[in-house]
């Protein structure tokens, strides 16, 4: 067992540094890796959290995004913590799912992360971006065509 750590959150020299929260909704669990598992920033803010989706896929996703404010623009592209990513990858995760203040999602799978991404420093920690090209775009009120077969 690892000694408390000065200024550390309750429970986080738990976690590996990182306390875990389900937000008041029931946690769900595969193996050793309970669901929802927030993720945080460099300052110790949530940003998003790891979950399964209602088709059982785990995502990485963060949500109130200002495309203003928040994507980067050379080269232009969406970044994330180096580590959000290895937890997604150590759960499971399928990809990364990011919701704009306009109702815009946006979703990348992690192979396209681990084949495409960019180191970023930009004074926010270990980061990696990944170009707009890598991103699918589901505009808000766009309906989805579906076949019967």
């Amino acid at each position: 067992m690892r000694e408390r750590q000065r200024g550390a959150r309750p429970g986080a020299w738990q976690h590996g540094g990182r306390a875990q929260q389900t937000s008041g909704r029931a946690a769900q669990s595969v193996g050793s890796v309970a669901f929802p598992q927030l993720v945080y920033n460099g300052r110790g803010q949530p940003v998003g959290a790891i979950a399964r989706d209602p088709d059982g896929a785990v995502w990485l996703t963060k949500s109130g995004l200002d495309p203003t404010r928040h994507k980067l623009r050379v080269p232009a592209g969406w970044a994330t913590d180096a580590a959000h990513l290895d937890a997604l990858r150590a759960a499971g995760g399928a990809g990364v799912r990011l919701l704009l203040v306009d109702g815009t999602t946006l979703e990348s799978t992690l192979s396209a992360w681990d084949a495409h991404a960019l180191p970023v420093t930009r004074g926010h920690g270990e980061q990696v971006e990944l170009p707009d090209r890598w991103w699918t775009v589901h505009r808000a009120g766009a309906r989805q065509l579906v076949f019967a077969l």
